[in-house]
Parts: C-alpha cells; sequence; structure tokens
C-alpha cells in the first residue's frame, strides 16, 4: 500500500471519527505521542506508517545513540492530564 493512497483531508478523518478532535500537524512541528504520561492508541494499527531512525546522544552520554520509531502517518487516541 503505497503512502499516496493513505493520504486524506482534515474533513475525511472528521467523517471517520466523529467526537473527536482532528490535529494536523508537519512533520517535526509537535510529537503528542511523546508527551510525558500521555496515554497513547492507535486507532488504525493497520494504516500506521513508520520508519526506525537512528538518534545520536551527547558525546558526554558515553552512548553513541539509539534506535526510534518515528510516525510518519498515524491516527491515534491521545489524553493527558493537564
Amino acid at each position: 500500500m503505497s503512502l499516496s493512497s493513505l493520504q486524506c483531508s482534515t474533513a475525511e478523518l472528521r467523517k471517520l471519527y466523529p467526537g473527536h478532535t482532528v490535529v494536523a500537524s508537519q512533520a517535526g512541528a509537535t510529537n503528542v505521542l511523546s508527551y510525558p504520561a500521555a496515554y497513547v492508541q492507535s486507532l488504525r494499527p493497520d494504516l500506521m506508517v513508520s520508519e526506525s531512525i537512528f538518534v545520536p546522544f551527547a558525546r558526554r552520554m558515553g552512548t553513541p545513540g539509539a534506535l526510534v520509531e518515528r510516525v510518519t502517518y498515524g491516527c491515534f487516541q491521545v489524553a493527558w492530564e493537564v
């Protein structure tokens, strides 16, 4: 399945998920999936697109870095306390 076949507008997402808030953001601008103590649940794991990337740590840490998963496309239910 190609990424272009997965793309849809926020209006289409609102129709698919009534009662939810749809927030579209540019990659790297926001990462609500990494909020501390956030509850994150994928609504459509079968449509999620992600990639593994290497994130280097500061040299003083003594560890070169870590492999992390970066979500390129996904639909999530996210909740946290303010």
